[in-house]
């Protein structure tokens, strides 16, 4: 009744919530409210112990502001709730298995020494629910390119996720992969031995998936069609493509298949496909029957593998059989082809202005977000400097933000893409 009928500021409200919880509520909501970024939660081991500390969460320098974080911690079977200040956490943990964000709740990255790291195994992460499975890959994937883990340490750890029937995590770990095999891609052996390795994590789920059925969940639908994509197009594996295009060939019969599987079947026969496919998938990108079977069958195109297949794909988008909304976003899956996209963003400056003014302006960010993909040196300098000499002036941060992006992968390439190549190569 304090306050009835009375006018309140948030203090107030801050003061309420720490009296009835017993928590300091308004210096930790203040903490949160009034500074920027994220932080991340430093794990370390010190002999027996467990110690916490934290810092800003950057892919560049960190600072030393400090957050009020709400924590719950698991050590073993036991979750411990606290609040992580300036202080560092300090707990005895023996041999115990560690998982910091225990439930996935909490709004911060962790950054796992390599002993507590490795003490998260199947079975400990098979046990946790599926948003702290969620957070424990992309905090990896992310310390991955703030540098503190390997890319090959990242490979190591998601293997141990064989049991992971979750389409939401399989979609995490597989955005890690990609970009690992992006890295590699220059050698031809190490590319050849981690394709096996992503066979060997994702082939024998989608085998114990099996063919759709009526009790089949949204998830595995889903997850079903991502493992075929991701088995055949990163892993190589020829059984998984054979399975693609039978069920890409009878869609294109009668019409039949799981739609997420279809989708996911189109994509793997444009991105092994000859010029015959390309030539079909171009009539069904104009004739198909439903609107999103031509906008499948256009987005696929730039999914080809060859360089006169990209040629042929630029010299189309900016044709006059592509709608104007559409070419954008074709363009944007063009630059991302791990083939040719550099030959696709150099495809959309030599039609800037064409693009300027045929296509919306709101699409113009989107279709160029891709670049971060193209993480050579080079390619980042011109990047900069033609985005410099032809601004996108409604959406100058968003460019800001593709550009910042763009040289952290740069800067991943920069320390880890020869080392990775070494380390595949040695087995």
């Amino acid at each position: 009744d304090r306050h009835r009928y009375g006018t309140t500021e948030t203090n107030d409200l801050w003061a309420a919530l720490s009296e009835a919880s017993g928590q300091p509520v308004g210096e930790m909501m203040d903490s949160w409210i009034w500074q920027p970024g994220v932080p991340v939660i430093d794990a370390h081991l010190d002999g027996d112990d467990l110690v916490l500390t934290q810092r800003r969460f950057s892919y560049d320098d960190s600072d030393d502001t400090v957050w009020q974080i709400p924590v719950a911690l698991r050590v073993g079977d036991e979750v411990i709730r606290f609040t992580l200040g300036a202080d560092p956490y300090r707990r005895p943990v023996g041999s115990s298995p560690v998982v910091v964000n225990a439930h996935g709740h909490g709004y911060f990255r962790v950054s796992y020494d390599p002993g507590l790291r490795s003490r998260l195994s199947s079975e400990v992460i098979a046990e946790l629910p599926t948003l702290a499975r969620y957070v424990l890959v992309d905090d990896a994937w992310a310390e991955v390119l703030a540098g503190n883990l390997e890319p090959i340490d990242y490979l190591g750890f998601v293997e141990r996720m064989g049991h992971e029937r979750h389409h939401g995590v399989w979609q995490s770990i597989i955005k890690g992969l990609s970009a690992v095999v992006r890295l590699v891609a220059d050698d031809e052996d190490a590319s050849a031995v981690l394709a096996a390795r992503i066979r060997s994590l994702v082939v024998p789920v989608l085998d114990e998936l099996g063919d759709p059925c009526a009790d089949d969940t949204t998830t595995t639908t889903r997850l079903r069609a991502m493992l075929l994509s991701a088995g055949a197009i990163f892993g190589g594996d020829t059984t998984t493509i054979e399975r693609a295009r039978q069920i890409y060939a009878r869609w294109a019969e009668d019409g039949s298949g799981e739609p997420n599987l279809v989708a996911a079947a189109t994509v793997v026969v444009a991105a092994t496909g000859d010029d015959a496919d390309y030539d079909a998938f171009v009539e069904r990108s104009l004739t198909g029957a439903t609107p999103q079977i031509r906008l499948r069958h256009l987005h696929a195109l730039a999914e080809f593998p060859d360089r006169s297949q990209m040629e042929r794909t630029i010299a189309h988008a900016f044709g006059d059989q592509v709608k104007a909304q559409d070419a954008p976003y074709f363009l944007r899956v063009a630059i991302a082809n791990r083939h040719h996209g550099a030959l696709a963003w150099q495809g959309v400056q030599d039609h800037w202005d064409q693009a300027m003014e045929r296509f919306p302006r709101p699409s113009i960010d989107r279709m160029i977000d891709t670049i971060v993909t193209l993480d050579r040196p080079d390619q980042v300098d011109q990047a900069a400097a033609f985005l410099v000499e032809h601004p996108v002036e409604q959406a100058a941060a968003r460019i800001d933000q593709i550009l910042e992006r763009q040289r952290v992968h740069a800067a991943l390439r920069a320390r880890s893409a020869r080392s990775t190549i070494d380390q595949l190569r040695q087995g």
